[in-house]
């Protein structure tokens, strides 16, 4: 609409719903939010699909209306190479006009598009030819900022019988119109309230997305109070409109508030809440059950406060550690608690490792974070159990070229044709490790709770959904070469030298610079350094004549072992010198590349 001369103010919001198996695989449940984005009512709103259909080969098509299941239909008649018929059938609301019409015969401008929405009508239904055809449904009444929801099936069937048997399942499948917003009254060293909702209606003011739906955070001439979601949830990419029913994703609100304040009350209508799922308030040490309260207080602190989702969904996965050594795993799950030594009791070091392809080198995390793969060193066998909501899908964001390590929703995935924008900048296979071998092996398929290395062509946001989501054509980029050159032609090994190391220095004493390994090396060696306490790291190689080719400067890192991969694949073979400095520390070591 924003693109016409002359606009009405609506905005849309698509959602198709499509499965393909059987009895759903033919039809596609096309779903419409009409949004009035005006401050006038708007009246006279129909909504209908335009099919230019070019059944068969010669297309002497003929076609019609049931009006028992809402639905236009067309087939192929005469020489006919294709005996399928096609539709539309409307599923919510009351269809307003339908009609058939010869390719060519009129115009198809806006006035004669909505007289055929209209009205019905079956041009010269004697006749086959190249035929399109409308279905509609009207006329909608939208207030200023709210929205009618309009939902069509578009179907394929072996026969007219069997288009309206498919009709039938679309219209039993319909996706639920559960939608929901629930009012938070804040009020602030008792002043008149102030009002937010979240929920998971399309109109609910539930987020402050940058440059989506709100270009700025509501304003409050004394007091600034919003919801905000700092990291989109794992499913919804970029927009929290995407998050529809039946809701079995976990989502956090983030409401965001003036500090400069005494005391701060929320108010709520726990009947307000949709029937499914399970609500948190969490400020702090707080964890409140927003079914069983309808109300909390605390300070106006610097404290953050979260609405927290989790459906009622739950999915358990067990990790079977059958030998001691590296695993590269990830979580499938959303848990409630997700530190590692919850997640996975027993550990000696309680830290899981992540890659950082900016500065090619391993961070260390005491939280897990779902959609993302962690290296963790397990010694001897052990089991542990996993309980969340299932992760469906997640965005993966690398900012940087080079090998990147993701996680894999529940389920797995398909990785054949990675999906990225932009597109082709992900490379399939991905890479896993094997334990046992303690080597890498590719694959095409993602498989639930293993971590993967993936070698990413350049910054984008790379989509991973389950197996039942179909997410596109996913092409590929055609540089492998330059970038093995740059990269490697495998990813970076695990953190650590070996697990003894990583046990002997699990309480250091004393600081120290390990040897590198490999030592000689091609291209790739780790260098694993050790703190006594945490303070700020400075790592520095140098050529054989003194210059600086390599700097390491993390923020302050904790004590313990830590591991830097540096990539020398630019760099002439010869000796080189490694520096560590650390507070009043300092050590240097000899390393060799030969290539």
């Amino acid at each position: 609409d924003a693109k016409m001369l002359d606009p009405i103010g609506v905005e849309i919001l698509q959602r198709s719903h499509s499965k393909s198996s059987d009895p759903d695989r033919d039809y596609i449940i096309m779903e419409y939010w009409i949004k009035n984005t005006t401050v006038q009512e708007l009246t006279g709103i129909h909504v209908g699909l335009a099919m230019d259909w070019d059944v068969g080969q010669f297309r002497e098509n003929l076609g019609g209306y049931d009006a028992a299941h809402g639905l236009c239909y067309t087939y192929e008649t005469g020489a006919s190479t294709d005996p399928d018929y096609f539709g539309v059938a409307v599923l919510t609301g009351e269809v307003s006009g339908s009609a058939i019409w010869k390719n060519g015969s009129d115009d198809n401008s806006d006035g004669v598009l909505y007289e055929r929405m209209t009205h019905f009508s079956n041009e010269d239904e004697s006749v086959p030819a190249d035929r399109r055809s409308m279905m509609s449904t009207g006329p909608y009444t939208i207030p200023p900022g709210d929205s009618v929801r309009c939902v069509f099936a578009v179907l394929g069937g072996n026969n007219l019988a069997d288009l309206k048997a498919n009709a039938d399942t679309a219209a039993s499948r319909m996706v639920s119109n559960e939608q929901w917003s629930v009012p938070l009254s804040v009020v602030f060293n008792n002043n008149p309230p102030l009002v937010r909702s979240f929920g998971g209606h399309p109109d609910a003011t539930d987020a402050y997305d940058r440059e989506l739906d709100i270009l700025s955070p509501p304003a409050s001439p004394v007091f600034s109070v919003f919801f905000g979601i700092d990291r989109f949830p794992y499913n919804l990419i970029k927009d929290v409109r995407r998050w529809a029913y039946p809701y079995d994703e976990a989502v956090d609100w983030n409401l965001e508030m003036d500090a400069l304040v005494n005391s701060v009350v929320l108010s709520w209508n726990p009947s307000d809440f949709p029937s499914q799922g399970n609500f948190t308030l969490v400020r702090g040490s707080q964890r409140i059950n927003m079914r069983e309260s309808t109300q909390c207080s605390f300070p106006g602190d610097n404290s953050r406060t979260l609405i927290q989702y989790r459906p009622s969904t739950q999915a358990s996965v067990s990790y079977e550690i059958d030998r001691d050594g590296w695993w590269l795993i990830s979580l499938p799950v959303v848990p409630q608690d997700s530190t590692v030594g919850t997640l996975f009791p027993g550990l000696n070091n309680h830290y899981a490792y992540s890659w950082d392809p900016a500065t090619r080198s391993y961070i260390t995390h005491e939280k897990m974070e779902p959609g993302r793969a962690y290296w963790i060193y397990f010694w001897g066998t052990s089991t542990c159990t996993v309980t969340g909501a299932p992760l469906r899908r997640f965005t993966s964001s690398p900012t940087a070229r080079g090998w990147t390590m993701i996680g894999s929703p529940a389920g797995g995935a398909d990785f054949t044709r990675p999906v990225s924008d932009p597109d082709g900048l992900v490379w399939s296979p991905a890479f896993g490790w094997d334990p046992g071998m303690r080597s890498y092996f590719s694959t095409g398929r993602l498989d639930e709770k293993r971590g993967y290395w993936v070698a990413v062509m350049g910054a984008c946001d790379m989509t991973v959904a389950g197996s039942d989501v179909h997410l596109g054509k996913g092409t590929q980029s055609l540089d492998r070469d330059a970038f093995f050159r740059e990269c490697g032609s495998t990813p970076p090994g695990p953190p650590e030298v070996s697990g003894v190391e990583q046990d002997r220095y699990a309480v250091p004493s004393e600081f120290d610079l390990l040897q590198n390994f490999p030592n000689p090396f091609n291209a790739q060696t780790k260098i694993t350094y050790i703190l006594a306490e945490a303070s700020q790291v400075d790592l520095c190689i140098y050529d054989a004549r003194g210059s600086l080719v390599y700097e390491y400067s993390p923020a302050r890192r904790e004590a313990g072992t830590h591991t830097v991969v540096w990539d020398a694949a630019d760099r002439p073979s010869g000796m080189y010198m490694v520096e560590l400095k650390s507070g009043s520390f300092r050590q240097m070591r000899k390393c060799l590349l030969l290539k």
